[in-house]
């Protein structure tokens, strides 16, 4: 059985492991040292809300959230690419934006890779800016934008408890699901 639970400073080299096996495909390798700030000083200073997923002691997903006017910040969120396929980044992004709704966010935020935004998409995120060349040659950056009305938090849910059952996945209590 999964394990999702808040990240730790022990989950930093496997988070790290996620990022690079995630390079080239999805990130640039310049972006490394943006990720290990971000681990290292943005989660603590801007508050934000990094999660893991581990199998065991090995940690196979991560993603933050961030709140801020009204926005439910989907940060950094990585699975590793051995497990690509199997509905964790499905599973991660629910649990962050239910996270943020309960919270107060009437909006979930992202900004992802154009390979990428179908996924979010499938979610109903739309695309409000792009920029290309943004986090490096070739690697363009797109803006993604979903509403969390009543209804749309409510459809986000009951896709979240049918994952956590088919993903076999416990959630720690301190998450508050």
């Amino acid at each position: 059985m999964l394990l999702l639970r808040s990240y730790t400073r022990a989950d930093r080299e496997g988070c790290v492991a996620l990022f690079d096996s995630n390079v080239p495909a999805f990130f640039a390798p310049a972006e490394r040292a943006s990720f290990v700030d971000y681990l290292d000083d943005d989660v603590v200073r801007e508050g934000i809300r990094e999660l893991v997923l581990v199998d065991g002691d090995r940690v196979i997903a991560c993603g933050g959230l961030g709140l801020r006017d009204g926005e439910a910040r989907m940060c950094w969120g990585i699975v590793h690419r051995e497990r690509h396929g199997q509905h964790l980044g499905d599973l991660l992004l629910l649990v962050r934006l239910v996270l943020g709704a309960r919270a107060g966010a009437t909006r979930g935020g992202l900004d992802t890779i154009p390979a990428v935004t179908t996924f979010f998409a499938r979610k109903g995120f739309v695309v409000t800016r792009a920029e290309d060349d943004h986090y490096g040659p070739g690697i363009h950056r797109r803006d993604m934008e979903l509403p969390l009305t009543e209804a749309t938090v409510a459809t986000l849910r009951r896709e979240l408890a049918h994952l956590l059952v088919e993903c076999e996945v416990q959630v720690s209590p301190d998450l508050g699901l």
